[in-house]
């Protein structure tokens, strides 16, 4: 009764993984039932996302919901992004082609003009659902970049002259229905610049959805109410919600980094391997062990897990080890300081997410991988073998998730030799291991990352609590200088060329 679904379901289900522990089955039996279930769950994930219809009427597309009102969708086939929201029950889609050959400058700025367009009209839905355009079911707008109008790179009085001209040129209807129509327009991405670029108010919003609402209406001969006209223009005191802002970069790498981290099936794998060393071990199971038990059988197993670790490693060619570690490492900050950087931007205007939770994610992700990935790069450094084996992408990334696992393993018995928290470890039948610890212990660690989180924002901080130095007010630095050198052989501060104030050492 099992066919190929049924295996596909199985293999997408465990990811990859269906043996989990250290017990091998000499005869596994697949659920008849699987392939139904898994189709079930996938299907009712992606429908509970999913607009009511797609741009071009296929399912083909990964869909993202967001918590305002719109879904952020990207085609499986052709390289296409769409922004969906809605205006009543009319469902009000704008879309890009990337194409095969990305225009890596204007590109992300067409992208931005999608997903403004489609929040904007979403956002004064109660205003247009009013206008005869959007009584149809669906109204999808296909937007390129003029390339008469694009921004012109250190030219800042040739784009001020091209922003002057219309936001929208060359809008065409491309179908039309009884219930669904398509337009095609090309759009001015130096007014675009011009409009967001440091926005106080949403008056570029605003009239991103009073030129769509004119032109689309002139275009299938229907007229535009005045006061729904006169009311959109209302809303353009709003505060905004998109804008362009720029910073210096803190050092040269590229605009978009993504970084080689292991995923549900590698972290499997390697708690896979962690489960052979427990019964290696000769530890009972299944069994429950807290405290001091714990501590020492997670001892036993990290030590041996850490001897196989580093066996592995220096099978690899160190150069080429050590060239990958840096190279993942330095995308890894990358990526975590742009996400920094552009959640502080953010701060200027409305968003639809929790930026403490967001930058809580990114900064637990962050420190995890990096730490995984200095490790092994010091391991690799410090090692007084190396092999000649040269090391490929998903090798290095089951390292990272084995190395992850010793971690949480010297993390936990940490916490238990320091009485930092009561917890142990849980072994099933199979010896797969489960670290616990008080049942509070996650919501108190998702606390204190939303703390700091908030903090390296500067949300919800107070002026007074400020820590702030004034060099003029320590008169005594002589005194303190001689003193760290009579005790400690150094002094506290050092002075600069000429007559500066001196700086602390660090």
């Amino acid at each position: 009764m099992v066919g190929l679904v049924d295996h596909l379901a199985a293999f997408r289900d465990s990811h990859g993984v269906l043996v989990e522990g250290a017990e091998s089955p000499d005869w596994i039996s697949l659920d008849p039932h699987w392939s139904s279930s898994w189709r079930f769950k996938e299907l009712r994930a992606f429908w509970a996302s999913a607009p009511h219809s797609f741009p071009d009427d296929l399912h083909t597309w990964v869909v993202d919901e967001r918590k305002d009102g719109l879904t952020s969708l990207k085609a499986k086939g052709p390289f296409v992004l769409a922004w969906s929201g809605g205006v009543g029950p009319c469902v009000v889609q704008a879309v890009m082609e990337v194409g095969s050959d990305p225009d890596y400058v204007n590109g992300p700025l067409l992208e931005l003009f999608v997903h403004c367009v489609a929040d904007a009209l979403t956002q004064r839905s109660s205003q247009l659902e009013k206008l005869e355009l959007f009584h149809r079911v669906q109204i999808v707008v296909r937007c390129e970049m003029d390339p008469q109008t694009l921004p012109v790179l250190n030219d800042e009085e040739a784009t001020k002259r091209r922003a002057s001209l219309p936001l929208l040129t060359r809008l065409r209807l491309a179908f039309s229905a009884s219930e669904k129509a398509v337009f095609a327009v090309e759009v001015n991405l130096s007014r675009l610049c011009s409009g967001l670029n440091s926005a106080a108010d949403a008056k570029f919003e605003t009239e991103c959805a009073i030129e769509l609402a004119i032109g689309l209406s002139q275009l299938l001969g229907l007229i535009c109410d005045e006061d729904v006209l006169e009311s959109l223009s209302g809303t353009a005191k709003r505060p905004p919600r998109f804008t362009l802002r720029s910073t210096e970069r803190p050092f040269d790498v590229p605009d978009h980094a993504s970084p080689n981290l292991p995923e549900a099936g590698q972290f499997k794998i390697a708690r896979k391997e962690l489960a052979v060393v427990f019964k290696q071990q000769g530890v009972a199971a299944p069994a429950r062990y807290e405290l001091e038990p714990a501590k020492l059988i997670m001892n036993s197993a990290r030590d041996a897990m850490r001897k196989e670790l580093h066996a592995t490693i220096s099978q690899f060619d160190r150069r080429q080890l050590l060239q990958i570690c840096i190279a993942q490492h330095d995308e890894l900050t990358t990526k975590y300081h742009f996400e920094v950087m552009r959640l502080k931007l953010s701060l200027s205007h409305q968003v639809s997410f929790d930026r403490s939770s967001r930058l809580a994610e990114a900064y637990e992700k962050y420190t995890s991988m990096a730490r995984n990935y200095r490790y092994l790069l010091e391991c690799c450094a410090s090692s007084p073998e190396q092999g000649d084996v040269r090391p490929t992408a998903p090798e290095v990334v089951q390292l990272i998730a084995r190395i992850d696992w010793l971690s949480v393993l010297y993390g936990a018995s940490d916490t238990l030799h320091n009485g930092i928290d009561v917890g142990g470890i849980e072994l099933n039948d199979s010896f797969v291991p489960t670290v616990f610890f008080s049942e509070d212990r996650d919501s108190k660690e998702h606390q204190y990352l939303q703390d700091v989180a908030s903090a390296k924002l500067g949300i919800g901080l107070s002026e007074i609590d400020e820590v702030n130095s004034d060099q003029d007010s320590a008169r005594n630095w002589a005194q303190l200088d001689d003193a760290f050198i009579s005790d400690l052989g150094f002094s506290l501060t050092h002075p600069r060329n000429g007559n500066s104030p001196p700086v602390i050492a660090r």
